[in-house]
């Protein structure tokens, strides 16, 4: 028979509580992953483009049958200044081959104010029925209420799937 001194259990889980708690304040330099996908992040830039996209769970996709812009806003979740390491957005064509544009922004609008600090705009052609990614190069915050702002022209058929992110992790949570 094993019996289990229940006094000294809860002392000893408490212990272990209270040494996790303590540790929560400590130096955590790495990356941040904040994926997300097209459906989450991103709308319709227009009320008359907006009825040429669908939604579905882990992706959005243009069903029309010209090319329709799209609004993107990556919201910052850290805690202090810091760059994007890495942007990646997921794309595939439909039976049409064509070519996604998107421009990214780093900044805010604040005290009545466009505050961008670096931008970058990329291209990708794909062919029918293929798929890839746009991959952006570092994008700097300085301040950690800087989204990341996109739009993007979007040819007919195109889907937008995952949004990878990478972030610079802070030094203290």
């Amino acid at each position: 028979m094993i019996f289990l001194n229940k006094s000294a259990g809860l002392a000893a889980a408490l212990a272990v509580g209270i040494g996790l708690l303590g540790a929560s304040n400590t130096a955590q330099a790495g990356t941040v992953f904040l994926s997300t996908n097209g459906t989450q992040a991103c709308r319709a830039t227009s009320a008359a483009g907006a009825g040429s996209f669908y939604y579905n769970h882990t992706y959005l996709w243009n069903g029309g049958s010209t090319n329709q812009y799209l609004t993107c806003v990556l919201p910052e979740w850290n805690k202090g200044p810091g760059n994007t390491s890495l942007l990646h957005l997921h794309w595939a064509a439909s039976a049409t081959p064509g070519t996604v544009t998107c421009t990214v922004q780093s900044g805010a609008f604040y005290f009545g104010v466009n505050n961008i600090q670096q931008g970058a705009t990329l291209s990708l052609t794909l062919a029918a029925g293929a798929n890839g990614f746009i991959a952006y190069p570092v994008i700097g915050q300085n301040f950690n209420w800087y989204t990341l702002n996109m739009i993007c022209n979007v040819p007919p058929g195109f889907k937008l799937g995952l949004i990878e992110r990478h972030r610079d992790a802070p030094d203290v949570w």
